[in-house]
């Protein structure tokens, strides 16, 4: 994975921490706990990362000329890995309780918890010498498990398991939207944020009913809708992604694509779709139209989407990886296997054709951005 993409997956996960909360008539973002964990998430990840392509002691002990007295010394990397090790664990897992997350990530936080290193503070003044001798020791021994851990074919095993459905996932959903493309050469997207009324005292833990079953019940509703009563307004296809926070509670991620031939307003259908989820949650939900923001989402592949259209066209790459990627960080794991992701059934390829130009455009734009 290129680092541009890695960057915009983790601005992805922290985006998809924001909760929903009405403010009179209005809805707007609220920021949760969840998010600041989340960019705690992406540089701890980065540290372990790097730390796993390294060789060689990070910690040593220097001696002041003069002066008779030690401190601990560490190289830039070795500093970043003191600031993870304050990482909060604990907090991590009250908030994301339903959740696993990247293997490099549950290495660090295991060889940490094995020598007692999480939160304790390094470097204090007038450190005894014996005992700053058994810290360095510690903390270099640390550093090389987790390297020779991180080179294991068992750990990469473990990597690979873990991406998998991710990849799976986005791999199908490219697939997905070539098909619709094949038969459409222009597309009306809407991305839409189905969410549960947010607490009256905040922060606070959203309603207990609301539970994985219940929430698949009312997206299998919508599903419904969408089919039965929105395939006249031009609805072929749909995709969803399912989130949780401790503060935010469920949320879905929901795109829906139309016929772009066909004369409709997608921030009315967009309404349509976010009133009737309102109407399935017994009033309990709420929903975001980004559709009706969609002049502040840069390169945001929502709106009319023309298969010839480069810049659209990575757009809606970003939104897909949005909705499949952002498991790379931290994954939701429900009871029972229960689903995260879906998207509707593949079209019928013989039902319509694609131009050769269009064609060759969806090919340059996915070969730009791999």
């Amino acid at each position: 994975m290129n680092e541009k993409i890695k960057w915009e997956i983790g601005e992805a996960l922290c985006a998809s921490t924001f909760a929903y909360a009405n403010i009179g008539e209005k809805v707007n973002l609220a920021i949760t706990e969840e998010n600041s964990i989340a960019y705690g998430i992406r540089r701890l990840e980065t540290v372990v990362t790097r730390l796993a392509k390294t060789n060689g002691n990070l910690f040593s002990e220097k001696k002041e000329k003069n002066i008779q007295f030690s401190y601990l010394h560490a190289t830039p990397l070795g500093l970043e890995i003191l600031k993870a090790l304050q990482f909060d664990v604990v907090n991590l897992k009250i908030y994301f309780p339903m959740h696993c997350f990247n293997p490099f990530l549950e290495l660090f936080f295991r060889h940490a918890e094995i020598r007692n290193l999480l939160g304790n503070s390094f470097g204090k003044k007038n450190q005894d010498v014996a005992d700053l001798i058994v810290q360095i020791e510690t903390l270099n021994a640390f550093g090389q498990a987790v390297r020779n851990d991180s080179r294991s074919s068992d750990f990469k095993n473990v990597l690979n398991n873990y991406h998998r459905s991710s990849n799976k996932n986005s791999k199908e959903m490219m697939a997905y939207v070539k098909s619709l493309f094949l038969q459409h050469s222009r597309l009306k997207i809407i991305r839409i944020d189905l969410g549960y009324q947010i607490p009256k005292r905040w922060p606070a833990v959203h309603d207990r009913g609301v539970t994985p079953t219940v929430v698949k019940g009312h997206r299998e509703k919508l599903q419904r809708f969408l089919r039965a009563k929105l395939a006249k307004e031009g609805v072929i296809g749909f995709a969803w992604k399912l989130e949780y926070g401790l503060e935010k509670s469920f949320q879905y991620h929901l795109i829906v694509f139309l016929d772009g031939t066909k004369m409709h307003q997608d921030d009315n259908i967009a309404k349509m779709i976010g009133e009737q989820w309102e109407v399935n949650s017994d009033g309990r939900g709420l929903y975001y139209n980004c559709n009706a923001y969609k002049s502040g989402y840069k390169k945001s592949g929502i709106g009319t989407v023309n298969s010839s259209d480069l810049g659209a066209m990575h757009g809606l790459q970003r939104a897909i990886r949005y909705m499949t990627k952002t498991d790379y960080y931290i994954k939701l794991v429900l009871p029972e296997k229960g689903r995260t992701f879906g998207k509707g059934n593949m079209p019928n390829p013989n039902s319509g054709k694609a131009t050769a130009k269009a064609g060759h455009m969806r090919t340059t734009a996915q070969a730009q951005e791999t």
